[in-house]
């Protein structure tokens, strides 16, 4: 049985013969020789478990949208704050605000922001402060999504493999 990554396979090796999941061959007879061992040792090497990029992109993905918990350390207590997609965009809009604030010495504006968790206020400094929290979340399942992208272990999905 032949994974979704065959095909990509089959083209590195510079072969070119049609296959069908269950492990046809369409062509072998057609092959050199040196084809054909080549073709063997693509087919002994061939993971059919293997995870395609866009796979690994899809778990990276998912865990990046998973948000993450940001404590205060004051009445506003802990916030559950947003990752998807669409919060990443009002991200953007908070960060820019944010950055031209302290550009003009101002650390005490409120910016009104709406959390998972519900509506409140922060400063410019503590808008940066999650910005470091999330970074510090973040950029190791970005690094790690690399490393998987390289290794493509069948068992991507385990939170072992984005540690």
């Amino acid at each position: 049985m032949f994974g979704p990554t065959f095909g990509n396979e089959i083209v590195a090796a510079g072969l070119q013969i049609g296959w069908m999941d269950d492990g046809t061959i369409l062509g072998r007879e057609n092959l050199t020789p040196e084809q054909a061992a080549k073709l063997d040792a693509v087919i002994a090497a061939h993971k059919p478990n293997r995870p395609t990029l866009d796979q690994i992109a899809a778990e990276r993905n998912r865990r990046l949208q998973m948000g993450f918990d940001y404590p205060f350390g004051d009445s506003r207590g802990v916030h559950r704050i947003g990752t998807t997609p669409a919060d990443m965009i009002g991200w953007g809009e908070v960060s820019t605000y944010a950055g031209a604030l302290l550009d003009s010495g101002d650390v005490t504006t409120q910016i009104a922001i709406v959390t998972d968790t519900g509506p409140c206020h922060v400063t410019a400094p503590e808008w940066r402060a999650i910005e470091l929290a999330a970074a510090m979340l973040r950029q190791p399942v970005w690094a790690r999504s690399f490393v998987l992208s390289q290794s493509l272990p069948t068992d991507y999905t385990s939170d072992a493999q984005w540690k």
